[in-house]
């Protein structure tokens, strides 16, 4: 891993929002893209954005030291569109995180 992203890895581990927002800038376009791509719908997309940041402020001490922060990023949106529609399919609500 670069010394910039592991860097970037602490700081957001210790919930320093100055660098929890530059990732979002940095990344946020990029993940649209792929959850466009994936549920057809802008807002849909937009709301699914706002999850996938969630769960990363949550969940990047489960960020594996060895791999690449986009890579995982991409996987969690994928993984979050993917979620999406099953529970589409399964005429189930999707429940989009709320805080």
């Amino acid at each position: 891993m670069k010394s910039n992203e592991a860097q970037l890895v602490n700081l957001i581990r210790r919930q320093n929002r100055a660098a929890y927002e530059y990732l979002c800038q940095q990344c946020g376009s990029a993940l649209f893209n792929i959850l466009l791509k994936s549920v057809r719908n802008e807002e849909t997309a937009k709301k699914l954005l706002q999850d996938v940041f969630i769960k990363i402020w949550k969940n990047i001490g489960s960020f594996p030291e060895r791999g690449r922060l986009y890579n995982w990023m991409l996987n969690e949106a994928r993984k979050m569109g993917v979620d999406y529609l099953r529970s589409k399919q399964l005429g189930n609500e999707y429940q989009y995180q709320t805080n």
